[in-house]
């Protein structure tokens, strides 16, 4: 399934950049017919356009069959991960519950589980897809306008220096939000576990002052 999928990306996204390149030739059959005295050539304007239509279906039945590929992989990737989280937690001791809270524990195995499955989900097909871009774009680009292909080089390196500064705050700020989220469960739970206990004892300003603590947490941190 996963080489049906990684062919699927290569042929599509090698579709997707042609594309623009025949696009082009018909663009140019269209104009220098209409700057000389014979006029169009319908042959092969046609021929040009068939080739295109051609690479657009090509383009969306590979979008449709990778994603339809992917959904089937990480489904069966989640429900594996989850079984073993499953058997992970049967076999802790009791101890470890006692020291993490119930939603922290609800949050690793909801939000952390499907947040892992959906970046394996897009890092497949967006790995291959942008390296064959890459090149296919390159390549388009040097034919094209070797000029502003250089243009583009230089300017490349700054953004990948831009990014790389950047991303390490954006990670930090991701694993800070999770941390909340999960806290913020926890509090949740605890305080509808035990709502009796909370009303009995004159605890609602306390679990109120609790939860906005925690909420404006995640909301920073978000």
């Amino acid at each position: 399934m996963i080489i049906l999928t990684v062919l699927s990306v290569i042929l599509g996204t090698v579709a997707s950049v042609f594309s623009p390149k025949i696009l082009g030739d018909a663009t140019n059959i269209i104009f220098a017919g209409a700057h000389r005295q014979g006029g169009i050539n319908f042959s092969s304007l046609e021929t040009t356009i068939c080739i295109l239509v051609g690479l657009y279906v090509v383009t969306f039945l590979t979008s449709f069959l990778q994603q339809r590929f992917m959904v089937v992989i990480t489904q069966s990737i989640t429900q594996r991960m989850r079984r073993d989280l499953r058997a992970k937690l049967n076999r802790l001791p009791i101890s470890y519950f006692d020291q993490h809270q119930n939603g922290e524990l609800m949050s690793i195995a909801t939000n952390d589980v499907d947040n892992i499955v959906n970046g394996f989900q897009q890092s497949i097909t967006s790995i291959i897809s942008s390296v064959i871009t890459f090149v296919g774009v390159f390549i388009m680009m040097i034919t094209i306008s070797p000029i502003l292909t250089l243009i583009v080089c230089i300017i490349i390196p700054g953004m990948v220096l831009i990014t790389r500064i950047i991303t390490p705050r954006t990670q930090q700020y991701n694993m800070n939000y999770f941390g909340s989220l999960g806290k913020l469960n926890s509090q949740v739970e605890e305080s509808l576990q035990g709502f009796t206990v909370i009303k009995s004892f004159n605890g609602t300003k306390n679990a109120f002052k609790k939860f906005d603590s925690a909420n404006e947490a995640m909301v920073k941190n978000g």
